[in-house]
């Protein structure tokens, strides 16, 4: 039976959900050009539900027919794992390009990835002439002569160009630490965090060991790399959409700034600071 652990600071985790919840609240109702300001709000849903479902799994398990009462590290690790995704992919795909063919060309490409999983998946338990699939592949087809038309797809290579076109793997998405880096978050995160996150998610030996508590002030360590990347979402939230800051309390500004500052340092020289590790 493992020993649940508070959480470094519950009412700061909840201030930040609350923020994100906020901003969106904030912008209902207005209207949007195109169906990808519709993907943000889905995006940033999916990561808020998952941050949730972390809070709620920190307070521990418990299956009273069974007698079990644990914290199910391994299901933080994934579901957090999954809402930290979604925030690199959010800043990705939304906030990082800079000009308008670098943004349409990463939205297609994200969105034709999608819809080929989907057709593939269909066409595997479907009839051939089901009217989804005619559906989904004239939306392929749509994206595909998007992209065949944009600037920076046309400068990556044939072999890249079919790969993007056609296959359902991301193969050519940046690798999860250039997408940490570029989102402003410092990589030791990744080095800290991400890779065990990783052992968990794809079965490899931490996922089924006995994981030792670390020091009280991170016993939770996930709820740590929570409120950065929510932070982080919030911030680069209210850039697209300055409308929605107006919906921020003082008190939510104040923790937002913490902990994207603490997010942008380095997480060694504060372990080294703080417990004068050389």
């Amino acid at each position: 039976k493992v020993k649940m652990s508070k959480m470094e600071d519950n009412s700061e985790y909840i201030e930040i959900l609350k923020a994100v919840l906020a901003v969106g609240e904030a912008m209902k109702g207005t209207q949007v050009p195109d169906e990808r300001y519709l993907d943000i709000e889905r995006l940033i849903g999916k990561s808020i539900r998952h941050a949730l479902s972390v809070f709620y799994l920190s307070r521990g398990t418990k299956v009273t027919e069974l007698g079990a009462d644990f914290l199910d590290t391994g299901s933080i690790n994934v579901i957090g794992r999954a809402a930290f995704e979604s925030f690199l992919l959010f800043h990705h795909v939304f906030v990082e390009p800079e000009d308008q063919d670098e943004k349409d060309f990463r939205y297609w490409a994200w969105k034709l990835n999608g819809e080929l999983k989907r057709y593939e998946c269909l066409k595997l338990w479907s009839a051939e002439d089901r009217p989804e699939l005619e559906q989904i592949a004239t939306v392929v087809e749509e994206l595909r002569q998007k992209l065949c038309c944009n600037r920076c797809f046309q400068q990556k290579t044939p072999k890249q160009q079919k790969q993007i076109l056609t296959s359902t793997k991301r193969g050519f998405w940046p690798s999860p630490r250039s997408m940490v880096a570029s989102s402003g978050i410092n990589e030791d995160w990744y080095e800290v965090f991400y890779k065990v996150l990783n052992d968990y998610v794809h079965s490899g030996s931490l996922s089924a060991s006995q994981v030792q508590e670390l020091r009280e002030d991170f016993s939770n360590p996930m709820l740590t790399l929570l409120k950065i990347a929510m932070a982080f979402m919030v911030k680069y939230y209210v850039q697209l959409f300055p409308k929605a800051e107006t919906a921020l309390a003082e008190n939510s500004k104040r923790i937002i700034d913490f902990w994207f500052g603490f997010g942008s340092q380095s997480f060694v020289r504060f372990l080294q600071e703080k417990y004068r590790v050389s």
